[in-house]
């Protein structure tokens, strides 16, 4: 049997040789490719079915390789604040700086001056960029627009055998990264909330954040990923719903197969009609976090109408776990809206 070291010598050496690899980070998998070679990179956009104008995230391994890829001048705004970033890395953190250097494949940035890079904490991508000793771009390991892969199964659903994969297990956070930007003209922007919360970055920083402004194009590149608006999204229609709205909901949906992603107690269908899956019995948004796309995923996969999945209540998470479900219930102009046989008017969020 192959041992662990083996697989990640295999898989550092297919990256080195131009392939792409899927590998675990502590949010979700990754889909990665050297970041300094553009045939590479652009693979990843190929095999995702990815918008070129969507950029990647560029990972490396410690703080120290940070200023091979991007360029920080000492004693400016941009060096003070991604200073007080520093505690927070490793982790699930992606900082945006205005400027990368030319060794970043220009696909890997869609084309744009500026760049992510994180420095994730699973000990499997930690030891993976080391044997590359190369920087990595790598979006998460899935179909673009798809639900994000928290499990090498979860990739393999999407890519079969096209893809090898380094197994670490289910992902520990289980949503993407945070996404912050930098700037020199004033103060940074969260651009996608995540695990790492705006209160933790502005007692960091020492200063409120900005204001992320939507993305409204559809064919426009974008500063970094996570801003589509349709994204982390099952085949199945998925909604959001209340505790107190559960039991007419059930009542409107009588006839229809249907799914219900839970984290309050006493939520609980005897009926043949409704597929349960529970996030957290205790509400704890760690494990909403953690849970969330792999409960997604096993109901898209079980043949039902609808999904609905019971909306976050106030907590640390709360901003980062609406932002996917927003997304993830974004309804186009192509895809159907299955409403209920009594009800046909079943809104995005109840």
């Amino acid at each position: 049997m192959i041992t662990l070291k083996e697989q990640i010598t295999h898989a550092a050496e297919l990256l080195c040789t131009g392939k792409v690899v899927a590998f675990p980070t502590e949010t979700v998998y990754g889909l990665g490719a050297d970041a300094t070679n553009e045939v590479a990179v652009k693979k990843i956009f190929q095999l995702k079915g990815r918008p070129t104008y969507n950029p990647l995230i560029i990972h490396v391994d410690n703080v120290s390789q940070v200023s091979e890829y991007v360029t920080i001048t000492p004693r400016t705004r941009i060096a003070e604040q991604f200073e007080r970033l520093l505690p927070l890395w490793p982790g699930p953190l992606t900082v945006v700086f205005p400027e990368k250097k030319s060794t970043i494949s220009s696909a890997a940035s869609a084309g744009l001056p500026s760049v992510g890079i994180r420095i994730p904490s699973h000990p499997l991508a930690q030891a993976l960029l080391q044997q590359t000793n190369r920087p990595i771009a790598a979006p998460s390991a899935n179909i673009s627009e798809y639900v994000s892969a928290t499990t090498a199964q979860h990739v393999r659903d999407c890519f079969g055998d096209a893809v090898y994969v380094l197994d670490g297990g289910p992902s520990t956070v289980g949503i993407e990264s945070t996404i912050i930007q930098l700037s020199e003209d004033g103060p940074a922007t969260v651009l996608r909330p995540g695990f790492i919360t705006r209160e933790a970055l502005e007692n960091h920083l020492m200063e409120e954040l900005s204001t992320r402004t939507e993305h409204k194009a559809t064919h426009q590149v974008m500063t970094s990923p996570g801003q589509l608006k349709k994204h982390y999204s099952p085949n199945t229609p998925l909604y959001m719903f209340e505790k107190a709205e559960a039991v007419s909901l059930v009542e409107q949906t009588l006839g229809r197969r249907i799914g219900m992603i839970t984290i309050s107690d006493g939520l609980e269908f005897d009926s043949a009609h409704i597929m349960t899956v529970p996030l957290s019995q205790s509400r704890d948004q760690n494990d909403y976090a953690k849970n969330l796309y792999a409960a997604i995923r096993t109901l898209d996969k079980a043949g039902l109408e609808l999904i609905f999945i019971e909306k976050p209540t106030n907590g640390p998470l709360r901003e980062a776990l609406l932002d996917r479900l927003n997304r993830a219930t974004h309804q186009d102009t192509e895809r159907p809206v299955y409403a209920s046989r009594r009800d046909e008017s079943i809104p995005k969020s109840l």
